[in-house]
């Protein structure tokens, strides 16, 4: 599943073409975020999404569907990590040349300390294909992770894990 974000911490005008062709090899079905979708300066991004993938799903109330059917989350700088993690998916965030100066002229949604960005210390981060192919081959060590992914899911998502934050968040 590729899950990119909006805006100028897209990873779509860095990384559609080669994940186009990585859907040679796996099943890829990007999921689309809503700015993509409905904001005017989005177009190119969307045009590019649009030339690229066949496999786009653009309805909000697929994702836990989709994540239930993902075997990996590609991402960049969404909040979707998040939600990635909490699913207990292999989360692989996508970097490319560029996005730390973005970061530090503060000029996105984002910063250099903001949970998106702290999280790339303990998630694999692929700045290219041979990164990404390197993190989605079977020699690839997740056990190793798991613990850090339990203490993100654990502080970020949902410390109970009970299938009662719904009921905390209304009480």
């Amino acid at each position: 599943l590729y899950a990119p974000t909006f805006g100028a911490l897209s990873s779509i005008p860095h990384w559609a073409g080669s994940l186009s062709r990585l859907s040679r090899e796996y099943n890829l079905v990007v999921k689309l975020h809503h700015g993509t979708l409905h904001r005017v300066e989005e177009a190119d991004d969307l045009t590019l999404i649009k030339r690229h993938f066949k496999k786009c799903v653009t309805r909000h109330d697929l994702t836990l569907p989709l994540l239930a059917c993902a075997d990996y989350v590609l991402t960049d700088n969404s909040g979707f990590i998040f939600d990635a993690i909490h699913a207990g998916k292999r989360v692989i965030l996508l970097d490319w040349a560029g996005m730390d100066d973005l970061l530090a002229r503060d000029v996105t949604y984002s910063n250099p300390h903001s949970a998106e960005q702290k999280i790339r210390t303990l998630l694999p981060v692929a700045g290219d294909m041979i990164q990404l192919r390197q993190q989605l081959s079977a020699d690839s060590d997740w056990a190793s992770r798991e613990t850090a992914l339990a203490d993100i899911r654990h502080h970020y998502c949902d410390a109970f894990r009970d299938g009662n934050a719904g009921q905390r968040a209304a009480a």
